[in-house]
Formats: structure tokens, C-alpha cells, sequence
């Protein structure tokens, strides 16, 4: 599926931002993970994060056939390693649950990234919390994500894709925080307004955008 969605990015020359998701299942493992900490279960986070890990190692065996990129795509799944062990074996708090349960938007655009390279397609990785914030009362600061955006891809050496995360931004304090399930398309959503694109493409598992009401 990541081969197919660079295939997909890459068919025409317009510029593209793509957000993407964690891989499926990533995140409600994440959220086990982060709900067995908060009943004082560190045993079984470690169990289920086993797993996880595990399944990013078979992806990286299946996904990267040079050399050099699977060495590179090694030093990812270790990164997602270090930074998940430390918060998991940290004293939990819900800023600890929130930055747990986003690691999977960042280790799957980082190794998608790093798939474009190995075919030789450009793209640039972005980091969702520098571009996308709420206030105060959760709502997206649309001007903030405008100036900052265009302010890149205005840039001499502008970038045909861009990779960035679905679901997680920074609130008003600067704390990293999520946009809820569905998040991915949000965020898309969000990117659409600020730049005021000409089209905004969900590619979902749903039917259209996370709605209250799923009928519509």
C-alpha cells in the first residue's frame, strides 16, 4: 500500500502535501498500550509493544530491498524503539498518553519518506506540530498554519510532496497534543483551508470525512 500511494503522489507533476495516518492498527495498539500504563499494568504495555514492534520489523524486511535504504530504515524502527521504551517506562500522565499514541503518524511518514527516496522520488518530511495548532478552545489556528506553510513551499528549492502527519498538532502552550480519531482527514482538511488549495483527496477506509452523525 505505501508503493501504491507513491505511485499514486507521483503520477502528475502538481505539487501535493500528503497526510498521512499510522500503519492500521498502530494506533489502537498505542492506546492499549497507554491504557494498561494508566492501570499500572507495565507488563502487559510491554507485551503488546513487543508485538508492534515486530510488525514495523517485518514491514521494513518487506519494503526496502537496497541495501542502503534498509540500513536507514533500521535506524527508524530503533528510533521508534528509544522514544516509545522512554515513554512508556516514564511516570504516565495524559501528556505522556498523547505524545505515546502519535509515535505511529511518525515512524509510518518517516519510513514512507524514506520509500520515496528509494525510488527516487523527492519529498521533503514535516513534522505536523511546526505547522498545525489550536487555541485554547481546540480549534485549528488556521492563520498560523498559512503563514507557516507558504512560508515553506515558497521557498526557491519547494519540494513536489510533502510528508506530514495526520492526527497530532501543538495546542496554544505548545503542548503536543492529538485531533481525535479521524485526525488524518482533519488535518488534511485543515491544509486545504489555510493554503486554500483547489482539492483536498481523502483516501479512507470510511465513507467521506469522521462525522457525529457516520450515516452522512
Amino acid at each position: 500500500q505505501i508503493q501504491r500511494v507513491i505511485e499514486i503522489a507521483s503520477a502528475d507533476s502538481s505539487n501535493k502535501i500528503l497526510v498521512l495516518s499510522a500503519m492500521a492498527g498502530t494506533t489502537d495498539q498505542l492506546v492499549a498500550i497507554a491504557n494498561q500504563l494508566e492501570q499500572a499494568c507495565p507488563e502487559a504495555a510491554h507485551e503488546i509493544f513487543g508485538r508492534l514492534l515486530v510488525q514495523y520489523q517485518d514491514l521494513v524486511d518487506e519494503l526496502f530491498y537496497a541495501p542502503p535504504y534498509r540500513a536507514k530504515a533500521a535506524t527508524i524502527i530503533s528510533r521508534f524503539q528509544d522514544d516509545s521504551w522512554a515513554l512508556i517506562n516514564a511516570d504516565f500522565t495524559s501528556s505522556i498518553k498523547k505524545k505515546l499514541v502519535v509515535q505511529g503518524e511518525f515512524i509510518l511518514t518517516r519510513l514512507f519518506h524514506l520509500a520515496c527516496q528509494q525510488v527516487g522520488v523527492e519529498s521533503l518530511w514535516l513534522s505536523s506540530p511546526d505547522y498545525i495548532k489550536v487555541d485554547h478552545l481546540g480549534q485549528p489556528d488556521i492563520a498560523y498554519t498559512k503563514r507557516k506553510l507558504k512560508a515553506l513551499l515558497h521557498k526557491k528549492d519547494a519540494h513536489p510532496i510533502y510528508v506530514l502527519q495526520g492526527f497530532v498538532c501543538r495546542n496554544y502552550l505548545g503542548e503536543i497534543v492529538i485531533l481525535g480519531r479521524g485526525g488524518s482527514d482533519y488535518t488534511a482538511t485543515i491544509v486545504g483551508a489555510a493554503l486554500e488549495v483547489q482539492e483536498v483527496h481523502i483516501w479512507t477506509d470510511i465513507n467521506g470525512i469522521h462525522n457525529i452523525d457516520h450515516r452522512f
